[in-house]
């Protein structure tokens, strides 16, 4: 998948609740497969999920190989080796990786035997020490709902909760993305967005594009 420039570790705002995700990944990057494996980041839609999966595959790009997808192209891409008889292949491919990232799982929750086939591929690459970061939603025996491989697999791994961003992160963002668009706010207006606001960089990302616009508008 295309990957957005715009998301890196530059431009990731590193509250206080993606400390620990943030460290973790790092670790874990430094001696891939060995340290935290597999990693499993779930939170609320717009708390930083894809920014973060994206950011650390632009970091680390030059020095492993790294495949960053969205679970469903990752389904099709199996789906489509099957197909044309290639799925040995597949696997191959999957496990000459460093690091596999695989972007909001819980898209395919409903459909066992796609869950069944990742946790073969999963289990496969963490027994050849690939590292797996994956992101979702919710927590993971909500989205596999058995008590058998996932827990077996994930247990051995690190599981990281990325909580909505609280008052003082809304308006770091703000600042912060209002500095990169070149946007003159002043403290009050920053501050009344942050606190009226619910706690999701998405939300938070489109006012501040509305607010450039009428900003430019204003000024002609």
């Amino acid at each position: 998948m295309k990957l957005n420039r715009d998301y890196t570790f530059q431009n990731y705002l590193v509250s206080d609740n993606k400390k620990n995700a943030r460290k973790a990944i790092s670790s874990a990057m430094a001696l891939p497969g060995q340290i935290y494996n597999p990693i499993f980041i779930y939170g609320s839609v717009g708390v930083g999920k894809t920014h973060l999966l994206q950011a650390l595959a632009q970091e680390y790009k030059t020095d492993l190989k790294i495949y960053y997808v969205s679970v469903e192209q990752f389904v099709n891409d199996i789906v489509q080796a099957i197909q044309n008889y290639r799925y040995v292949d597949f696997v191959e491919q999957c496990l000459n990786l460093d690091v596999l990232l695989i972007d909001d799982i819980h898209l395919v929750k409903d459909k066992k035997s796609t869950l069944e086939e990742l946790l073969h591929i999963f289990e496969r690459l963490y027994n050849a020490q690939r590292q797996i970061v994956i992101t979702a939603d919710r927590p993971i025996m909500q989205i596999f709902k058995t008590k058998g491989k996932a827990v077996r697999i994930f247990q051995k791994g690190l599981v990281l909760n990325i909580t909505p961003p609280a008052y003082g992160d809304r308006l770091r963002f703000l600042q912060l993305k209002a500095q990169n668009a070149g946007l003159v706010l002043s403290s009050d207006v920053l501050e009344d967005l942050a606190r009226k606001t619910n706690p999701d960089f998405r939300e938070l990302q489109g006012i501040l594009a509305k607010t450039k616009l009428r900003y430019e508008l204003i000024q002609g």
